[in-house]
């Protein structure tokens, strides 16, 4: 349900319906767009927000969506274009973002989130490497995964970290938590392909779009007993691997290293992948 809330969402934008629009979000509603930005609370706020960019033709263009663990997360990658001020009409800006969204009980929009940095829009800006520093990072993190190098992956994290994988299962902090969790991955022969990766404009997080795969064994029996995979017991497992599909989102420290991690990923992001 809350991969369709999100997916609705832009269907709505792109009709330009925002009547409809404000009808997925809660009376007190959050939107944070960009994220870095000062919020707006209220559904007749975000309407006020929303409407000069429906006006100027707005169009999201999404992704897959993820869910999360947590019974309310999930995220949207989409290829956003807009009229802007000053531009003839035949030029649009064209910007990748990713948007969280909160959803109530109720099965409302409680607050949305969209990350996207300068260096994720087509609109001209000064360069931003603190913005590609933390694209690296998250990209990096998946590079030193895939060549089993635990030890390098730990020089990425503060001794601060807090890391959560996936989002709704539980909390877990410092580099020694953290080298067991990925030697755990490693040991899975996991490969993780990194796709797009955004920055925020709050000069901390980033996130990047995921597609890995591991064997089953030993980590499919695990996740079954921690009801975090829904799938049967594969005829091979020694030859089946596992695909998981997820954002990570990262948040950075001053140092420059990376001090919160989380994994957005549920259920129907995981399949099994039969020899």
């Amino acid at each position: 349900m809350r991969k369709d809330l999100a997916l609705e969402y832009c269907r709505l934008v792109n009709a330009g319906e925002l009547d409809g629009v404000l009808r997925l979000f809660a009376a007190d509603a959050r939107l944070v767009d960009p994220l870095g930005s000062e919020p707006v609370t209220g559904r007749e706020a975000v309407g006020t927000r929303l409407a000069p960019a429906l006006a100027g033709g707005l169009r999201e263009e999404p992704g897959r969506a993820y869910a999360a663990h947590d019974g309310c997360s999930v995220v949207l990658p989409a290829t956003v274009t807009v009229g802007a001020p000053g531009l003839p009409p035949q030029r649009r800006v064209r910007t990748q973002v990713m948007g969280i969204l909160d959803v109530g009980e109720d099965g409302l929009i409680q607050e949305l989130r969209v990350m996207w940095g300068r260096t994720d829009s087509s609109w001209p800006a000064a360069p931003a490497p603190d913005e590609e520093h933390r694209k690296e990072l998250a990209r990096e993190h998946c590079l030193r995964i895939n060549d089993g190098d635990v030890d390098g992956l730990l020089k990425l994290y503060s001794p601060r970290i807090r890391f959560e994988d996936p989002v709704g299962s539980w909390t877990r902090t410092g580099l020694e938590a953290l080298r067991a969790h990925a030697t755990m991955a490693v040991g899975s022969n996991v490969h993780e392909a990194a796709g797009l990766t955004v920055a925020g404009q709050d000069g901390r997080h980033a996130a990047v779009t995921v597609s890995a795969t591991m064997d089953y064994l030993p980590s499919g029996p695990l996740l079954a007993r921690h009801h975090l995979m829904t799938l049967p017991t594969p005829a091979d497992p020694d030859r089946t691997r596992i695909g998981i599909e997820y954002v990570m989102v990262i948040g950075v420290d001053g140092d420059g290293l990376i001090e919160e991690m989380r994994a957005y990923w549920g259920a129907t992001d995981v399949s099994l992948l039969e020899p």
